[in-house]
Formats: structure tokens, C-alpha cells, sequence
């Protein structure tokens, strides 16, 4: 077994802010998202909604009215002939000017 794992930061204008991950290719298999202030310290009470798209433009994953920091256990295949880049998209971001992500991916091969 190979385990990846992928680290993003993003900064927040306006409540939102989109970007996109590394090539992955796999299950992922831990999903975690901490919004934090300028010290780096973690907002509790910050707001946010996330929608992750493939590349294709579809949505793959959706999170709605989340409150501080989320820390997800999913199977969500990505990449399965190749590696392949999600597209995170924030929006309705509040207290907040970073938002941190880390994915962890079980890495197929074959």
C-alpha cells in the first residue's frame, strides 16, 4: 500500500476562493479542512461550503454550512486510469483568511 498526502493552502478574498489539488490518482481516504485566522490559529465558529469537481466540471463531493475545522474519512475514487486533479471551490467563507487542506490518498497501482 502507498499512501499520499497532499497539502493546500488557500487564502480567502471575499468568502471564497477556488484551486486546485496535485495529480492524484487513487481512493481518497481522509479529508480534512481547517479554516485559520492570520496568527494560524484555528476558527472555530468560521462558515464555510466546499464543492470539489473532477475534470470534467462534475461535482464529485459537496459539503454545505460547515463550522470550523472538518475532519472526514470517505472513499471517493479519484484518477482511476490516471492521475487526475481536483477542483476545490469555497464559497461563503466567514472569519476567516486561510483556509488549510490535507488529502490523504490511497494510491492504486497496477
Amino acid at each position: 500500500m502507498l499512501w499520499h498526502k497532499e497539502r493546500i493552502s488557500l487564502t480567502v478574498a471575499a468568502g471564497t476562493i477556488a484551486g486546485n489539488t496535485g495529480k492524484l490518482k487513487g481512493v481518497v481516504e481522509q479529508f480534512i479542512v481547517t479554516p485559520q485566522d492570520s496568527n494560524g490559529v484555528t476558527v472555530d465558529g468560521a462558515k464555510w461550503d466546499l464543492e470539489i469537481t473532477d475534470k470534467d466540471g462534475d461535482v464529485v463531493e459537496c459539503y454545505d454550512n460547515i463550522v470550523g475545522r472538518y475532519d472526514n474519512r470517505v472513499r471517493l475514487p479519484v484518477g482511476t486510469d490516471t492521475s487526475e486533479k481536483f477542483k476545490l471551490k469555497f464559497s461563503g467563507v466567514t472569519s476567516t483568511t486561510t483556509i488549510n487542506i490535507i488529502i490523504k490518498v490511497l494510491e492504486t497501482t497496477q
